[in-house]
């Protein structure tokens, strides 16, 4: 049973702003207010997605989702124009307004958690992603894609998100970490989780966005051999240090797993259990003093992208920031030693806004029986390329700011690109009730 990994990658969509609306994200809530650009956003997402097709990985695009959600405020009892809608949000309620058009769906790593079987059933579970008001309107439209994303569904479950519950959050793939063992069928699964209601650690900056019993409850849903599942904690110390998702303190692909010295709780014997049960694992610790939690932050150093490209070769794509703070290219040098190449790569408007390469994509293990039923109008080609960055260059703002959130005019446009994407990706749009 062979796998290999698709690449599910978010493209940037024409709303993309910054809201400063990720609970615990520092980078988010620096920029805040500030103005960006769709534009740009989107065609760094759409060269990122290019380069991973040159060098052999392959790539699904994950289109962005319909914003502004004009539905929300009408079921609240706004039944007014749009026009007036946006500007009595504007004056009763920012958050919710900034909420309805934010384009945070295009950090695909945390639209769902997938997971293969030993028996090679793929199972998708979209993230309820409970802790932003922003992100837990997503889940609706998550699961519309993926419904969509394969022509047969023999061996592959598309799950409804997670029942909301306060113990139930869950933040999709950026907290999870598939191992496998590019010799044999062998794979373990590790699930990192912020907190749970008899945690003894917790920590007292930020609250933690993902809980273990939603974990539990997708590694029974998905059938997995319970012997071949881990489930971490977070470090208090790293989530209030700003790590809010463990794809900002640890990196993984294939028989590789990378973190920082203060990822996990308990790290020295989960490490130890790991090696017990997956002796083909290697390791490597980043420490403190080689990279400091703030650091690895600031720097995103640990949400790099590791792929595999041509002729079995692993590549990773650091963000360009990385290049540029010492601690963090001394970091990436090290790493080089375990991979065949690294390249920096500018992504500076997702950066800002609080994600970097791994956020943008979503990890998918899948068979090659899995690959040949996939949509043909949602993997990357040459020609997509073009007709995305024709839509793109078109119909997304140069520029975007929270006054722009309150004009009627923005949101015609952005519903018609949404709609104009869709077509391009033969996609049925979702149709919120």
């Amino acid at each position: 049973m062979t796998e290999t990994i698709l690449q599910i990658e978010g493209l940037v969509g024409p709303t993309h702003h910054y809201a400063g609306l990720g609970s615990g994200n520092l980078a988010s809530a620096t920029h805040a207010n500030q103005v960006a650009s769709p534009k740009q956003a989107a065609l760094q997402s759409l060269e990122k997605m290019r380069w991973l097709s040159d060098q052999g990985a392959e790539v699904v695009v994950m289109p962005p989702q319909c914003r502004p959600r004009l539905d929300i405020p009408t079921r609240l009892g706004m039944t007014r124009g749009v026009q007036e809608t946006l500007t009595e949000l504007a004056e009763s309620s920012p958050t919710l307004l900034r909420a309805i058009w934010s384009a945070s769906s295009m950090w695909a790593a945390n639209s769902a958690t997938t997971t293969l079987t030993q028996e090679g059933h793929l199972h998708i579970t979209p993230a309820n992603l409970l802790g932003s008001m922003h992100r837990v309107i997503e889940a609706q439209e998550s699961f519309n894609y993926f419904s969509q994303l394969f022509t047969k569904y023999d061996d592959v479950s598309v799950h409804p998100a997670i029942p909301v519950s306060a113990t139930q959050a869950d933040e999709g793939a950026a907290n999870h970490m598939h191992l496998s063992n590019p010799h044999s069928d062998e794979s373990v699964d590790i699930f990192v989780y912020g907190a749970s209601p008899a945690s003894t650690y917790f920590p007292t900056r930020f609250v933690p966005r993902h809980m273990r019993q939603a974990s539990e409850l997708i590694i029974q849903n998905h059938d997995l051999d319970s012997e071949r599942c881990f489930l971490w904690q977070q470090h208090p110390d790293a989530i209030d240090a700003g790590v809010f998702h463990n794809d900002v303190i640890a990196l993984s692909h294939r028989d590789l797993l990378v973190c920082h010295e203060k990822a996990y709780t308990k790290q020295t014997d989960k490490l130890h259990t790991l090696k017990d049960a997956a002796p083909w694992v290697k390791d490597h610790i980043i420490t403190g003093t080689e990279l400091p939690l703030n650091l690895a932050v600031k720097s995103y150093f640990f949400n790099a992208q590791l792929v595999t490209g041509h002729n079995d070769k692993t590549l990773i794509i650091f963000p360009q920031e990385c290049s540029v703070i010492p601690e963090a290219k001394y970091c990436c040098d090290r790493v080089a030693e375990l991979v065949h190449s690294i390249h920096f790569m500018d992504l500076k408007q997702s950066m800002q806004n609080g994600g970097g390469p791994a956020c943008l994509r979503l990890r998918m293990p899948v068979l090659k029986r899995h690959v040949k039923v996939l949509s043909p109008s949602l993997r990357y080609s040459v020609r997509l390329h073009q007709q995305l960055a024709q839509i793109v260059e078109k119909y997304y703002p140069d520029t975007f700011s929270v006054e722009d959130l309150t004009s009627a005019e923005q949101a015609e446009k952005a519903l018609e690109c949404y709609h104009l994407l869709y077509a391009v990706l033969k996609l049925k749009p979702y149709n919120p009730v």
